[in-house]
């Protein structure tokens, strides 16, 4: 899913090259097509991590039982809160190897990235936001502020990326409990995978906080 995620990121940015050459509208509308469906992409890979409780949670709703029929980032996203606290991609700065005079059995620490990723308060601002331009306007409501969404889908384009670049998923099934670190190379769609099994339960502090 994170492949997706990155494929789509790409494509906007090649529509937002197209319409600084061109001065086409449909080409910045497309860009931001794209960019929110790579946000449900994201949301899509959080509920894999733990897709037996999320649709556990789910089946219970009083309306839209089925969650296979969910594609509102900022709902799944609702939901996957109530399954897990840290469901969110914690974004990673490049392992540091700590025990360097090691030849086997070396430590590797991943750090937090401080900013300049997509927190997940700006997720959900960002998914509403990019939903006005995904209709033709009404004639009678208000126009479209398109001088701003060329200024700022790069912005998104680029945290986003930062993001899912390289960052943590944390599980906790019945199967396993544990982390998956993906790193989606910058100009690549495909992710590579490091798992790291828990002995047992674990915790993860401050998560979603720089």
């Amino acid at each position: 899913m994170m492949a997706e995620a990155a494929s789509r990121l790409m494509a906007a940015d090649r529509f937002i090259a197209r319409q600084g050459s061109d001065k086409e509208v449909a080409y910045l509308e497309s860009a931001a097509l794209q960019v929110r469906k790579a946000l449900e992409t994201i949301a899509f890979s959080a509920i894999s991590t733990n897709k037996a409780a999320y649709e556990g949670i789910r089946s219970k709703a009083e309306q839209n039982k089925d969650f296979t029929r969910d594609y509102h980032a900022n709902r799944i996203l609702r939901d996957l809160q109530r399954v897990q606290k840290d469901f969110y991609p914690l974004a990673l700065v490049p392992a540091v190897n700590l025990t360097p005079e090691l030849q086997n059995g070396r430590t590797w620490h991943f750090d937090r990235k401080d900013e300049g990723y997509l927190t997940q308060d700006k997720f959900g601002k960002i998914y509403d936001r990019l939903a006005k331009y995904l209709h033709a306007r009404n004639p009678w409501d208000q126009p479209v502020p398109w001088e701003g969404l060329i200024e700022f889908l790069p912005s998104v384009i680029d945290e986003t990326r930062s993001l899912i670049e390289l960052h943590a998923a944390f599980i906790r099934t019945a199967d396993f409990n544990g982390v998956w670190i993906v790193e989606v190379p910058k100009d690549s769609i495909e992710p590579k995978i490091i798992v790291g099994k828990a002995d047992g339960n674990f915790a993860v502090l401050n998560h979603g906080k720089a």
